[in-house]
């Protein structure tokens, strides 16, 4: 049996403590793991980081004698990011097939020091994988040097660039909706469909992120990741198979054909602030960092020109939400006279958070009744028998199976930043005038 190992950088960071350990606890609870080391430059014995492990893990599924076993799995190496500090992991991997998970900024200065030093200790081989988190990158021009950094020591298929939004359960069943029911793939195109929209919407500001967020703000933040991935699910053509190079294509090919939606008297670009933002703690005095924004977009294709697709994130709202709504056209003669009006649009609605369900509206005539009214027919995850799997749980889970479908390709990430930095740039023409406080 092959043995495996999860080098973990930055072990005692926040992303390791609240995310990738919990994670990895579900999983050894079905049976999935491997051994864990952590790396980093704090100074621990392994109880001591045993005991962080620990602290780390839901009380929902505790059990004592399941989490003993697991924290047996665990050791700890402390050096620094560089060729020395690295040299001390020799000994952990010897036989073992490694995967190094970056919690981490992914800085380009950090990682190149950190990747110099496994090359330079032989720890990278073909067999070896990597897992980077977001922002990959602040623009173009920085996704790209990474990418080629990355490039220098693995091959495409050992990157394994991770969105945890991605691997959301009701996100996974999307791309099953549409291509496992074949009653609306015919109707999936700009003949049918009016509008899109996909929001995500919070209730907190931006916590102690102050420095990070006043740096890149709400579109870079959100949008240029969790939302036009999101928006590729939606309106992406049907791939050749499973296989997450297919995937990639279709969503790269998406991406590239975004562009902003032009239309005479229509606004495609809004942002705001709310309004104790400047009050935050490291955020600049008189800072213009948009803390919520609306993108209209559309995809230049033939089968999605002319239909809006509305992108919407904002901090410090009045309900903490994601969703993706699906408006259909309504015809305009109908067969119900009198004073009937034009039956509503069908509209369907996925609420990936807090609801976790689907919903469709459509058209009936009550009994009491000359008209047709909407009606909803709802499916909920949380009302099922379906568990609902931690995001973090399912992506690592795929990084078990080397399934890389629910990771991102480089050409991904290069369209998604080319589209976001014209963006930017036409707002910094007129930032301070279309800045509104909320």
């Amino acid at each position: 049996m092959e043995k495996r190992k999860f080098i973990i950088f930055g072990a005692s960071g926040n992303l390791a403590t609240s995310k990738i350990y919990p994670a990895l606890y579900r999983l050894f609870i079905r049976g999935i793991y491997c051994d864990y080391t952590g790396f980093g430059r704090t100074s621990f014995s392994n109880e001591e980081f045993r005991n962080l492990v620990k602290r780390s893990l839901p009380e929902k599924i505790w059990n004592e004698e399941t989490a003993r076993d697991f924290l047996k799995k665990f050791s700890y190496v402390e050096g620094s990011y560089d060729k020395e500090g690295v040299k001390k992991l020799k000994k952990e991997i010897r036989g073992f097939r490694v995967t190094y998970y970056m919690a981490i900024p992914i800085t380009y200065d950090l990682i190149k020091r950190v990747l110099s030093g496994l090359k330079e200790n032989r720890l990278i081989d073909k067999d070896a994988k990597i897992v980077l988190e977001k922002p990959f990158g602040t623009d173009y021009s920085s996704a790209q040097k990474l990418n080629l950094l990355l490039e220098k020591h693995f091959e495409e298929r050992q990157i394994f660039r991770i969105d945890h939004y991605l691997a959301k359960d009701l996100v996974k069943n999307l791309f099953v909706l549409r291509f496992a029911n074949l009653i609306f793939e015919p109707v999936w195109n700009s003949k049918y469909i009016k509008a899109i929209r996909i929001s995500l919407k919070e209730e907190t500001g931006i916590e102690e992120r102050g420095e990070y967020y006043d740096q890149t703000g709400a579109i870079r933040d959100v949008i240029q990741n969790h939302l036009l991935q999101l928006l590729t699910l939606v309106t992406m053509d049907r791939p050749e198979d499973l296989n997450s190079a297919s995937i990639h294509d279709e969503k790269a090919r998406i991406l590239k054909k975004i562009r902003l939606f032009e239309k005479e008297g229509f606004k495609n670009i809004e942002i705001g602030q709310y309004e104790s933002y400047r009050n935050e703690k490291d955020v600049k005095k008189g800072s213009l960092t948009e803390t919520k924004a609306l993108l209209v977009v559309e995809v230049n294709t033939e089968r999605w020109r002319g239909v809006p697709i509305y992108l919407f994130t904002g901090k410090k709202l009045k309900e903490k939400t994601s969703d993706i709504e699906i408006e259909f056209k309504s015809e305009e003669k109908h067969l119900w006279g009198g004073n009937c009006l034009i039956p509503p649009e069908n509209k369907l609605s996925i609420n990936i958070q807090p609801e976790y369900s689907v919903n469709f509206q459509l058209n009936s005539v009550p009994d009491s009744e000359k008209c047709p009214k909407p009606i909803s027919l709802r499916f909920s995850f949380l009302e099922s028998e379906a568990m609902i799997k931690d995001a973090y749980e399912n992506a690592l889970f795929d990084l078990y199976q080397d399934d890389r479908s629910v990771f991102l390709g480089s050409d991904e990430i290069l369209y998604s930043w080319e589209f976001i930095d014209s963006v930017i740039k036409k707002i910094n023409h007129k930032r301070r005038e279309l800045l509104k406080i909320y």
